[in-house]
């Protein structure tokens, strides 16, 4: 039979004779297409495997490199995998208390590149592990804060430390210009959640420190009238005890104007940005700012003796800042949104309780487990 009755592809001589070397028929695929220099270099079964593999994959396609029976690490892997393995690193050291090392961590993943790309910290909630870093930065580890407080179990604990404040708010405030709010996406994270954010951390702030300072003045007091009495062979006097009873009220009344100025600074603040959308009927946001009035509505009421007038103008702001914070409330279920049992409790309070309707300090904050 002719050599062109069995040679189908029409093939050239040569070629058919470079088949024959290689094993191949005449009806086999011409494999030069695939592999360069054949048939000077054979095809392996890995080479044919991995040719056929990669055809109509996209390589920047995650999905489908993960369909692929038997995948390579391509870089754009390698790099993910280095951000989880950071990102866990970095929650791992904060539960410790090891906030420099996590500080180390959050630094190495803000500078990878995924696919070419700067990290974009909105992302995997970033920022706000970025906040908690800066806020809780110079604090002590886990295990040596628990063995400060062993001489003073009663002692208020804080989260994050006061001097930390002015570095957090100018790290929200380059967050809020970067990202501002978009009504086209509105569920993107933007300035929204970094004012919400930063006012958290505010309040908290100033709330805390009050408390603490109350704490310390207790103690300072308490020193002090120990030291007197020992000192004394005669027994403390009423007059003596009135003395120390009056500063003690003096100072915690300094103490509530300073913490109500702070206060009336940020609630001015978050008027103003409620003047629009979408602070205006963010259930967050309106939340946060009733939280802020029932706070001051404790605040605006003096401690030291003061006339009747100024008794009655305290009780007369205390109801103003309640009614303002239960508005706030109000309008969370007229847009839509859903109160949870504190801010229920807060908005309809029972008859006999009196004092303190605040609702918790801790829901909004940008951290974790809180």
């Amino acid at each position: 039979m002719a050599q062109s009755s069995i040679n189908p592809l029409s093939h050239s001589p040569g070629v058919v004779a470079q088949f024959s070397i290689a094993g191949l028929s005449e009806t086999d695929e011409n494999p030069s297409q695939r592999i360069r220099d054949f048939p000077h270099r054979g095809i392996s079964s890995n080479e044919a495997f991995s040719i056929e593999a990669e055809s109509d994959e996209d390589p920047e396609t995650e999905g489908d490199e993960a369909a692929r029976p038997k995948p390579k690490k391509s870089p754009s892997r390698k790099r993910g995998g280095h951000f989880d393995v950071l990102l866990q690193s970095i929650h791992y050291f904060l539960d410790r208390g090891e906030i420099v090392k996590a500080s180390r961590a959050y630094g190495l993943i803000l500078h990878l590149r995924p696919s070419g790309l700067p990290i974009d910290i909105r992302h995997h909630d970033l920022w706000a592990v970025g906040a908690e870093i800066l806020m809780r930065e110079g604090e002590e580890t886990s295990q040596q804060d628990e063995g400060s407080h062993d001489n003073q179990p009663n002692s208020t604990k804080r989260w994050g430390r006061a001097a930390n404040m002015s570095k957090v708010k100018a790290y929200f405030d380059a967050l809020i210009q970067q990202h501002p709010y978009d009504y086209k996406t509105p569920k993107v994270v933007s300035a929204l959640d970094f004012w919400i954010a930063q006012f958290s951390c505010e309040i908290y702030n100033t709330h805390t420190e009050h408390i603490l300072a109350l704490d310390r003045l207790d103690s300072e007091i308490d020193e002090d009238s120990r030291r007197e009495s020992f000192g004394n062979d005669e027994s403390t006097t009423s007059d003596e005890t009135d003395s120390v009873e009056a500063r003690k009220l003096y100072k915690k009344d300094e103490l509530r104007v300073q913490a109500l100025s702070i206060m009336m600074d940020i609630t001015k603040r978050m008027d103003v940005l409620m003047q629009d959308m979408p602070y205006s009927r963010n259930q967050h946001y309106l939340r946060l700012r009733a939280m802020a009035s029932f706070y001051m509505a404790d605040l605006v009421l003096p401690i030291s003796p003061i006339s009747q007038y100024q008794a009655e103008a305290g009780q007369k702001a205390r109801l103003m800042e309640q009614q303002s914070a239960r508005s706030h409330l109000e309008r969370i279920i007229t847009y839509g949104g859903e109160l949870d049992k504190a801010a229920w409790e807060a908005l309809s309070p029972s008859d006999d309780v009196e004092g303190d309707i605040s609702i918790p300090l801790y829901s909004s904050l940008p951290i974790r487990g809180l």
